[in-house]
């Protein structure tokens, strides 16, 4: 089950289109046994897709509508969130920019 609040699903469809976008052109190009072969459009297709999340993330982070209480004086502050299992966006992107290095890494490791 996915939890999310506000936009927070397009923190994972974004790197996910990202990385099946950017394998499906270098492979239509290099072909599949270049794809098999290198991890690198994978790994920047996601994190392309991570920092489209997190550019998305700078524009929803807006400041929320400030209540007072005329009773008490205290003042509360109603803002929209956006988070993907209960963490903000442009954690996320940050979360996913990682996957993303983390692919070109072992990819490369399993290469040499």
């Amino acid at each position: 089950m996915i939890v999310w609040q506000g936009f927070g699903f397009l923190a994972l469809i974004l790197p996910i289109l990202g990385y099946v976008l950017t394998a499906k052109l270098v492979g239509s190009i290099e072909g599949t046994d270049y794809l098999a072969s290198h991890s690198w459009p994978g790994a920047l297709g996601t994190l392309i897709g991570a920092a489209i999340v997190w550019l998305l993330a700078l524009v929803l982070d807006k400041p929320g509508k400030t209540l007072v209480d005329p009773a008490t004086g205290q003042t509360v502050t109603l803002k929209k969130k956006h988070t993907l299992f209960w963490i903000p966006i442009k954690y996320v992107a940050i979360i996913m920019a990682g996957v993303a290095l983390f692919i070109l890494l072992v990819q490369h490791e399993s290469t040499t």
